[in-house]
């Protein structure tokens, strides 16, 4: 079976209740084997995919295999705006329930290997022409759909990170966040002020209990931080040194600090 540029919204004509989605599909079936429980090999092309908020341009699967037993892929690509990650993984699957099984194991990776740091504009008001650097992330999720053991890292490799409205930037960054499924724990964490100074932090977010708590702890060596003239009005050159604490519910942790300001 082959479709082309079949546009995805259509299939709440047979089903109302899915959520409203847009983009177009091509794709291509093979199916195999018993009627009842066939075996399917089928690759998949969508564009410009819309769902509330969020777009991919590109989700593209070159092969899925699924059988009675398993869905699997290698491989997959993400493609938003500039930036691409990698999908691939086992799925369990029964066709008598046409369903995932919530008890039997799987096994996901999603990849982001060395993307540009202006990645961080999905998120964040990044300035693109003064940001340089790569972001890499691994999130691999093991155990069941019942209880999913999640395991990642992310590293940052900055030159610099600025931000649209402030003069002031990081720069010399060096970040990597190991995650365990339990504990989040900053392995390295160390950027330089623009304007001069350095800042080094270390800690944790846990994630054992039910509300996250944190416990980070940070060095300031004469960080300097220049802004002519803020987004919300005045200015301020301010020169920080000391040592901060914060702590408790992720949220609203108890912020404690040390601090020398020799300029301010």
């Amino acid at each position: 079976m082959e479709l082309s540029q079949f546009p995805i919204q259509w299939v709440r004509l047979w089903d109302p209740s899915l959520p409203q989605v847009e983009g177009t599909l091509d794709l291509s079936l093979i199916a195999t084997g018993d009627p009842e429980k066939p075996d399917l090999s089928l690759s998949t092309h969508v564009r410009n995919l819309k769902y509330e908020h969020y777009t991919l341009d590109q989700l593209l699967f070159s092969q899925v295999v699924v059988s009675d037993g398993a869905i699997h892929t290698d491989d997959a690509l993400i493609r938003m705006r500039d930036y691409e990650a990698r999908l691939s993984g086992r799925l369990p699957f029964r066709w008598a329930e046409l369903t995932i099984p919530r008890k039997e194991p799987l096994q996901v990776q999603l990849r982001l290997r060395e993307q540009p740091l202006t990645i961080l504009e999905l998120v964040l008001p990044v300035d693109k022409e003064r940001t340089e650097g790569t972001l890499s992330a691994l999130l691999n999720l093991e155990g069941t759909l019942e209880s999913l053991q999640p395991r990642g890292t992310v590293e940052v490799r900055g030159d610099k990170l600025a931000m649209e409205g402030f003069k002031t930037a990081l720069q010399g960054i060096g970040l990597r966040v190991e995650f365990d499924g339990q504990q989040a724990q900053l392995m390295e964490a160390r950027a330089s002020s623009s304007e001069g100074g350095t800042l080094n932090l270390t800690g944790t977010l846990d994630f054992r209990h039910e509300i996250p708590t944190l416990a980070l702890r940070g060095t300031l060596n004469g960080f300097t931080v220049h802004e002519p003239k803020l987004p919300l009005g005045g200015s301020t050159l301010t020169t920080l040194t000391g040592d901060l604490i914060a702590e408790g519910d992720y949220k609203n942790p108890l912020v404690q600090a040390e601090l020398w300001v020799p300029k301010g």
